[in-house]
Order: C-alpha cells, then sequence, then structure tokens
C-alpha cells in the first residue's frame, strides 16, 4: 500500500528539511528581519512554502487522496456543534491569556510587559505586507499549523507510543511555538480532540480560522476588551484576577460539558481510511 498518511510520515524530516530553508532563507535576507517585507518573505518561506510543498511531496508518493483529509460533505450537520465549542474556546481564552501572563510574570516580568505592550498585530510600513501577514494569520496559519500540529505530530506521535502521549506532546509543542503554553496547549488539545474523533482537519481549520479571524478584527477595529478585564502591564494584572478567574471558572466547565456532548456527533462522521 505505500506510506500511511501522516502516521509514517518523518517528524525529523519536516524538522531538517525546515531548519534549511529557515537558514537559506536568513541566508538570501543578510539575517536581517526587522522591516516588514523582510518579515513577510520570511514567514512565507518557512511557514507556508516550506510546509505545503512538503505535504505535497508526501502525498504525491502515498496512495490515499485529499478527501481522506479533509471532507466537506458533513459540514453542515457539524455546524452548531463546531460553533459552539469556538465561541466557548475563545471566550476561556480570555482568561487563560490573563492566566499565562500571571504566572510568567514570576519568571520574566520583562518578556510578558514587552508582550503586553505590543499594540497591533500587523506589521507596521508596508500596506502590501501589512495585507499578505493578515492573510497568512486568518488562512494559511491554520492551514499549514493544522496539518503539522494536529497531523503530523499528533498522528506520527501517536502512532510510536500512544494516542494520549501524541495528543499531549504535540499540544506542547504547540504552545511553545507560540509563546504560549497554556492557552495554545489548550486550544492544541480541544482541536486534537476533535480531528482524532474525525480524522478530518477541516474541523480544527475551521476553527484555527475563526479564532484568528476574530482575533484580528478586534485588533484592526480598535474594540477593547472590557476595562475590568484589561491589563497593558505586569503591574496591573493583580487588579484584573478575579474577573478572569471567574471567566475560566465559569467556561472551562462549560467547554468540557461541551466536548463530551458533541463528541458523538464528531465520531459519527468519522472519515474511515
Amino acid at each position: 500500500m505505500g506510506r500511511l498518511k501522516f502516521e509514517h510520515m518523518k517528524i525529523r524530516s519536516f524538522i531538517f528539511f525546515g531548519v534549511l530553508v529557515l537558514f537559506g532563507t536568513l541566508l538570501l535576507l543578510g539575517f536581517d528581519t526587522e522591516t516588514s517585507v523582510r518579515e513577510t518573505i520570511m514567514v512565507y518561506s518557512v511557514f507556508v512554502i516550506f510546509p505545503f510543498a512538503w505535504f505535497y511531496y508526501e502525498y504525491s508518493n502515498s496512495p490515499y487522496y485529499f478527501s481522506d483529509i479533509i471532507e466537506t460533505k458533513n459540514l453542515r450537520q457539524l455546524y452548531v456543534p463546531t460553533t459552539v465549542i469556538f465561541i466557548l474556546l475563545f471566550i476561556l481564552s480570555i482568561g487563560i491569556v490573563w492566566l499565562n501572563s500571571f504566572l510568567l510574570s514570576f519568571i520574566s516580568p520583562e518578556f510578558v510587559n514587552e508582550f503586553l505592550s505590543e499594540e497591533e498585530i500587523l506589521p507596521k510600513g508596508s500596506p502590501v505586507s501589512a495585507f499578505l501577514i493578515g492573510v497568512y494569520i486568518v488562512i494559511f496559519a491554520p492551514i499549514t499549523e493544522e496539518f503539522i500540529f494536529r497531523g503530523l505530530f499528533l498522528k506520527r506521535l501517536g502512532y510510536k507510543f500512544n494516542l494520549k502521549a501524541g495528543l499531549l506532546i504535540s499540544s506542547f509543542i504547540f504552545g511553545v511555538f507560540h509563546f504560549d503554553i497554556i492557552g495554545s496547549f489548550m486550544f492544541g488539545i480541544v482541536l486534537g480532540l476533535i480531528y482524532t474523533w474525525t480524522n478530518n482537519l477541516l474541523y480544527p481549520i475551521l476553527i484555527h480560522m475563526a479564532n484568528n479571524l476574530l482575533a484580528l478584527s478586534l485588533d484592526l477595529l480598535h474594540i477593547p476588551l472590557p476595562k475590568f478585564l484589561m491589563y497593558t502591564a505586569v503591574d496591573e494584572l493583580p487588579a484584573a484576577a478575579t474577573p478572569n478567574l471567574i471567566i475560566i471558572g465559569l467556561f472551562a466547565p462549560l467547554l468540557i460539558f461541551a466536548i463530551y456532548k458533541y463528541k458523538p456527533s464528531y465520531k459519527k462522521y468519522k472519515i474511515n481510511t
């Protein structure tokens, strides 16, 4: 039969060629990524072109089809579960971001202050670069990251060890990659569960896209959170503790309940390959 899907792809091969592309791009840019144009070139070379090319090559040498990874025919039946989980996950992430910042402030308050002081998501300078980075955040990043973390890492590690280990390790690496251990780890766990239930990357990709689109839209429209949730420096984190902990206390159980409530619905439409 040749190679299986993600299970028999080699993580070390992906990392090896990814590092080569990274250093090759840095070399071409003269190790200067300070400008928005150079930053855009780096992002698209390493996080878009390379992953697309690598996975295309892997699947061109396998007996499987694109429909074995992403299937759209049951999207309508799972619209409500996917929307509910996305909303709960996004609201919960507000409290988790505070928790992550609060805990990190004991280790590196300088890093947290720098993170909190970032005013805008998109780079300044070139409007074209800002647009391309926006497209990357909303479209390409969710696709490539789901292929990498929920596809390659989760499935390959699950195949080598067990599914639970694959889910935990891939989600932890996802958190480290985003410099957001708690929030992105939680995000990875939820999307990983949905993927294992369905064998369909469509749902993790859609939730990931919706999350990034909403976050970017709030940033571009300059829509702030309520003042009682706001903090812009380490010394303001304690004052925002109570409302953010309430969010965590309320929405974490709701998200867990929704996950188990909708688990049979997702498994009902699992892609069998």
